[in-house]
Parts: structure tokens; C-alpha cells; sequence
């Protein structure tokens, strides 16, 4: 595990030699919870005050005080040396957090298998619906390798109450799902049909958007692009307050619905009305490939996560990239995470706080990054085993801990069990600062996908995954030579 936390100090010196300096027998701790300060200060102080915000006492004179902290939060330390002739002081900032940290695994309370035989079924998004029930968007693989978008409507019992299939005549995939104002749905995707419910009319894969009413009925649908490649992804669609849309891909055509072409890849942020006409689109990149990543919308700004190849350009850099926008497309500014491999998800729901995960390109391990409002990184945490991680979905509490979503093939490190070689589900819970609480992985000895999760209350997740094993955890598996949509529950057990 890898933790990097940052804080900041701040130095007053009056006429001294003195350098006033200590460390914290722990900086993260839980309520109630004590800390040793040892005074590591240079100059040969002959006296010491201290201060400490939150704690009990909230002063002392000794050299090296032992304090307790009972509320949570995040609380600075002041030192105060002296010697014959002069004095010096050093503020620690936001030193010391309590928090609650206490330990957690997950128990499967509930499960059902979905599917055919012989079909191969993902889920990329799964939504809750203003009914009280659930909705998930994805792809069923053919035999003969076409796709076709499939989309299940859920009661609040997860009771399937209908499941409807769009197609063209080749490959369409179902990536990100939304719910409008108006109580209708709209799915997101690539496609390249030229035939049938879904077509792409520009050239190669285009960009679709399917708008369709509680029971299935298809309302309109559109595509964008160009002659080349265009694609989106999941979280990639957004509805704005007044009924107009986002859409976040990624475009090669310098044609079509696109109006300049940068370098091979780009990112292509594209606005529409309610009814799916554009009413102005821009592309972003350098010489090279940019992948146009997941979108979140705040306080009439738009965060936009994305990967990008290029060190040129409108963004300057290589790597994962987030960067603040307006809804117009202006950026504000622009944070490249370094050591991300590829981010997956971004949220920003409380305390102005922007969250990421991914996995990194060193050793592949789950990575968890939070930022502040401006995109300066303010922890980031890394956990996982010898094998392959997968960070895929982020949930963040009004308390700002994080449970988070993935998949990984170890059976050490951080992740102790897996009940094959290939891919487990992993659900893990991460403090208000980033310290790994607990985890627990599910599925069979074959290999399980996940992409989306929900947080119903009382601790209980559901989780949408998919799954080619029928062992362990999966009790049924209708498709023996395919992939099957595996839907569970899971309820956060606290540890004593």
C-alpha cells in the first residue's frame, strides 16, 4: 500500500537560530484516540509551548506532550520554542485527522444470475429510477460476434419487470445511462450498424444517443460523428437543469458532425438540446491520441476526466488528465495525475472534493486520488497484489469516506483471497483520508466484470457485475459457454 498525504507548515522566527520542528507518534487517528509529539527542533531550545486545536489539553509546556482527541476532523498543532534570547514558532495545518477507523469487511446478503445460453452479457451502467426501482444499460454478444445494446428495467425488489434489446446490424454497445427530467431515459453508445434501430449514419463507428419512455418505447434516437472513428464511454452522458445534454467521446474525423480534427484521438465534448440537435461541439487534444473520458456537472461547470498521449497542445501533457471546464467548453484548469495508468470514474459530491479511481502503470494496483475544487491533489492511496487490478466505480459519504468498486486477479498484498486465477469482484471501504478500512472480493473461479454499484442505506450496496463462473459465490450461471449479468447485494459488517 501506498499512502501520500500533504499538509502545510508555516514558519515564524524572531531574531533565532532556533528551527522549530516535531513529528506525531500518527497524524490519522480514530476518536478518542492519544498522540505522541517529540520536539526534533535545532538550536538547543530551553522551553516549549504548545498548541493544540481539538485536543485535550489544549495546551502544554512539555517537550514532548502526549494529547487525545475526541471529535472528528482535521485540526492544526503550534510549537513555540525559546531559548535565552529568542523564540520561534512552526504551525502545522490540517496535522492531525480523526476519523472513524474502524475496521470493515462485506457479507453477500443477496444474488441472481441474468441471462441466456450461449450469450455473453456486460453491464457498463446501472441506475437508480425515480420509481423506486433500478435500470442497467450494456451489450449482449452473439454468437455470430454482433452486439446489440441491452437494457433491464428493474423493480425495487430487483424483480425484473422487462428487458429490451436495440440493434442495428453489427456492433452497438450501451456505455453510460442517465434518467431525464422529463421521467424518460437516455442510453449513450458506439455503433457502426447501417441497418435497424440504431445506425450509424456518418462513417465507421459514430456516437448514438437512444431516448426511450418508463416501459421501453423508443422516443427518437440520433448518432454523431464523422467518416472515422467516434466513441463514448460510461458516466459520459448528462442532462443540465434545463433539459439539455452533455456528451463526452472521443473522435477521429476531421468531417461530418466534427469541425476540426487536432492530431489522431481526440476528446470531443458535444452540446444538444433536449431533442438530441447539436448546438455547438468542440474538439480538444495534440498531436497525438486523446480518449475522451466521464463528465461531472457543478455549480455550472463541467469536470472532465480523460486520457491523453500527447504532451502538446491544449492541455500540455501526457497521462491521465482532469480538467475544469464551463459548460460553453473554456477550460479553467487543468491537473495532470502522474502514475495513473487510467482513470475511470470522477465524483465530486461533498465539501467540493474531487475523487478519481483507476490503477497505476507501475505495478497495476487499485489507485484512489482526491483533489480539491482547484485540481491540487490532496492524498492519494494505492492498494492491490502481485496481480492485475481494476478501479472502476467510486461511491463518496457525507462523511467523505469512499467505498470503492473493482476487480483484481491477487490472492496477496492488500487483496488476500480470490477464488480462482482470473478476476474477482472487489468492494473496499477507504477513510475520510485514503487508509484502507476493509475489503472483500466475490465471485466464482472464473472471471467476473463490474462496472457499476449503488449505495441503498443501512451499509447495503448493490452490485452490478458480470460473471462467467457458476461456483463460490454465483449459485447460477445460465450461459455455460458465455457471460451472464450477475446482480448482488452486499452489506458493509463492522469489525470490533
Amino acid at each position: 500500500m501506498v499512502f501520500i498525504c500533504c499538509d502545510k507548515k508555516t514558519n515564524e522566527t524572531i531574531n533565532s537560530q532556533l528551527k522549530p520542528n516535531f513529528y506525531a507518534s500518527d497524524t490519522i487517528i480514530s476518536p478518542n484516540e492519544s498522540v505522541v509529539f517529540t520536539e526534533k527542533s535545532e538550536g538547543d531550545p530551553t522551553s516549549w509551548y504548545w498548541e493544540f486545536q481539538g485536543g485535550t489539553p489544549a495546551t502544554s509546556t512539555d517537550k514532548n506532550p502526549e494529547i487525545v482527541y475526541n471529535s472528528l476532523g482535521t485540526f492544526d498543532v503550534k510549537l513555540i520554542v525559546q531559548d535565552n534570547n529568542s523564540s520561534a514558532s512552526l504551525v502545522q495545518q490540517n496535522f492531525i485527522r480523526v476519523e472513524n477507523l474502524t475496521p470493515v469487511t462485506f457479507d453477500l446478503t443477496w444474488q441472481k444470475s441474468i441471462g441466456e445460453h450461449n450469450l455473453s452479457e456486460l453491464v457498463f451502467s446501472f441506475i437508480e429510477t425515480s420509481d423506486g426501482g433500478f435500470m442497467s444499460s450494456g451489450s449482449i454478444w452473439h454468437s455470430n460476434e454482433n452486439t446489440d445494446v441491452c437494457i433491464v428495467k428493474y423493480d425495487q425488489n430487483l424483480n425484473v419487470v422487462w428487458e429490451k434489446i436495440f440493434s442495428g446490424n453489427y456492433h452497438e454497445t450501451g456505455f453510460s445511462l442517465i434518467e431525464t427530467n422529463d421521467g424518460s431515459f437516455i442510453v449513450a453508445g458506439s455503433t457502426n450498424s447501417i441497418e435497424g434501430q440504431i445506425q450509424s449514419y456518418n462513417g465507421d463507428y459514430d456516437i448514438f444517443l437512444l431516448k426511450f419512455d418508463i416501459n421501453g418505447n423508443v422516443m427518437w434516437t440520433k448518432s454523431y460523428g464523422g467518416s472515422e472513428y467516434e466513441s463514448c464511454l460510461k458516466n459520459s452522458l448528462k442532462e443540465l437543469a434545463d433539459g439539455n445534454l452533455i456528451i463526452s467521446g472521443t473522435a477521429s474525423s476531421n468531417d461530418g458532425d466534427i469541425s476540426r480534427n487536432i492530431g489522431d484521438k481526440d476528446v470531443w465534448l458535444i452540446n444538444l438540446n433536449k431533442n438530441g440537435t447539436i448546438i455547438h461541439e468542440k474538439t480538444y487534444g495534440g498531436s497525438q491520441d486523446e480518449y475522451g473520458g466521464q463528465i461531472i456537472i457543478n455549480n455550472q461547470e463541467l469536470i472532465l476526466g480523460f486520457r491523453s498521449r500527447s504532451n502538446d497542445g491544449d492541455f500540455i501533457s501526457e497521462g491521465i488528465i482532469v480538467t475544469k471546464m464551463s459548460l460553453n467548453g473554456e477550460i479553467i484548469w487543468v491537473a495532470n495525475l502522474e502514475g495513473l495508468n487510467y482513470g475511470k470514474t470522477i465524483i465530486d459530491k461533498t465539501g467540493g472534493y474531487i475523487s478519481l479511481i483507476g490503477n497505476t502503470k507501475n505495478r497495476s494496483d487499485f489507485e484512489i486520488i482526491k483533489m480539491d475544487e482547484q485540481g491540487s491533489i490532496l492524498w492519494k492511496n494505492s492498494f492491490g497484489g502481485s496481480g492485475q487490478e481494476w478501479g472502476e466505480d467510486l461511491i463518496q459519504f457525507a462523511d467523505n469516506s469512499l467505498a470503492v468498486l473493482g476487480t483484481s486477479s491477487s490472492s496477496d498484498g492488500e487483496i488476500l483471497n480470490n477464488y480462482g486465477t482470473k478476476d474477482d469482484v472487489i468492494l473496499a471501504k477507504l477513510s475520510y483520508s485514503g487508509k484502507l478500512l476493509g475489503l472483500k472480493n466475490f465471485g466464482g473461479s472464473d472471471r467476473e466484470w463490474t462496472n457499476s454499484f449503488l449505495e441503498i442505506g443501512n451499509g447495503e450496496f448493490i452490485i452490478n457485475a458480470s460473471t462467467s463462473s457458476y461456483d463460490y459465490d454465483v449459485i447460477n450461471n445460465f450461459g455455460a459457454t458465455g457471460i451472464d449479468n450477475w446482480i448482488f447485494k452486499a452489506k458493509e459488517i463492522i469489525l470490533e
